[in-house]
């Protein structure tokens, strides 16, 4: 397999799941939609770092 076969495959893989993650109530994507910055409050994005 070379490399354009293997990312060829792995895209049809991830586009397989993609329905089962819109659809799921854990991702709210339209939640997301409707709020774009929605995100950052779920990721932690823009919080301080916490060291180790």
């Amino acid at each position: 397999m070379n490399e354009a076969e293997a990312v060829t495959g792995n895209r049809a893989n991830w586009d397989e799941r993609a329905d089962i993650h819109v659809r799921s109530e854990m991702y709210d994507v339209e939640g997301f939609l409707a709020d774009p910055t929605k995100i950052s409050e779920r990721s932690g994005a823009g919080s301080p770092r916490r060291s180790a």
